[in-house]
């Protein structure tokens, strides 16, 4: 009873500082929107193009590698659909990365019998992504010139993702799932209650991962996901190109890991106010109006979350088994 009460309350204060946030960037945009001003258009075609065919390309390409390690067999059209759905739905979920839960409910309910080892491709997704942004952080923090950024902003980026490197390195590692394992997932096993039930699943999605990772699957997932991260901070670049801002990209790649991760933190919904927040501070230390950083923010969600949502959108409207449900299905044993 007092958990449910304490998450029922959780969510009223998500969507009172979802409000908040929304009512204080709408102010903030108006009341600076004389420095704010689209100088180059031309920019904004290559933003449209990426999150419309590159990354959906890339995205459901990766994801159909990993789904592949673990016996199933998708259609690449199929989990593109998957994806814009769950950003559609996302849009209300805490954090900028809510629509991941959506896409494990997807995909578990259409192979029930793969349940964990099909959402442990998701969570493998984020994990190689997070690791892959926490990488480019600080290689691109080591490159960029002194005078391009300042010390503590640089030692706080490479302090945050090194970190960030180490924990997802080592819980990918069979050591850790070993421990864990001897620690949690065996002495619970078994019971019945909602929380040891979650530990199970976890144990299922952990135990697929330690068995697809390995040095062979890195290697060739790691360029994929690279790239796929590679796209995004370049679409972020691109943006601040049509404002008027002519940044180095590697001042974009030591800045943009550091607020994708920030940005996960389940705060508001869809991290709105949190990720702005984070623009306006990490770009104004490199020089960049708060104001004209706050619309780079903005601008970047449209075309990276809006527009696909729009997309989820016309696919839910087309789709008779759109909505994300867990399943009913009675998983077979493997």
């Amino acid at each position: 009873m007092i958990l449910h009460l304490r998450q029922h309350w959780f969510k009223v204060l998500r969507i009172i500082l979802t409000i908040l946030s929304i009512g204080f960037i709408t102010y903030y945009v108006w009341k600076n929107f004389h420095v704010i001003q689209i100088n180059d258009p031309k920019w904004l075609v290559f933003c449209l193009a990426i999150p419309m065919l590159v990354i959906p390309l890339i995205g459901t390409n990766r994801w159909r590698f990993f789904l592949a390690l673990n016996g199933i067999k998708e259609s690449i059209f199929h989990l593109a659909k998957i994806n814009f759905i769950s950003i559609f739905y996302g849009l209300i979920l805490p954090s900028s990365s809510g629509f991941d839960a959506i896409r494990i409910l997807m995909i578990e309910n259409k192979h029930p019998e793969k349940r964990g080892q099909a959402g442990s491709t998701v969570i493998l997704e984020r994990l190689m992504g997070l690791l892959s942004l926490s990488l480019i952080g600080i290689v691109a923090a080591l490159l960029l010139p002194e005078h391009m950024a300042g010390a503590n902003i640089r030692k706080t980026i490479l302090i945050v993702s090194f970190i960030i490197f180490l924990c997802i390195a080592s819980f990918l590692t069979p050591t850790f799932y070993k421990i864990m394992n001897k620690l949690l997932y065996s002495r619970l096993s078994g019971r019945k209650n909602f929380f040891q039930k979650l530990i199970d699943y976890v144990e299922k999605a952990h135990n697929a991962l330690y068995r697809v990772v390995g040095p062979s699957m890195l290697i060739k997932s790691f360029l994929l996901i690279l790239l796929f991260q590679l796209t995004t901070i370049l679409n972020v670049a691109f943006v601040y190109k049509a404002l008027g801002v002519h940044l180095s990209l590697t001042v974009h790649m030591m800045i943009m890991p550091i607020i994708y991760i920030l940005s996960i933190v389940p705060i508001t919904m869809s991290g709105f106010g949190v990720r702005e927040g984070l623009f306006a501070y990490f770009y104004n230390s490199v020089g960049v109006d708060s104001a004209v950083a706050v619309m780079a923010s903005l601008i970047n969600y449209v075309l990276l979350s809006l527009l696909p949502a729009i997309i989820g959108f016309i696919f839910v409207l087309l789709s008779s088994d759109s909505q994300p449900k867990l399943s009913t299905n009675k998983p077979q044993s493997y």
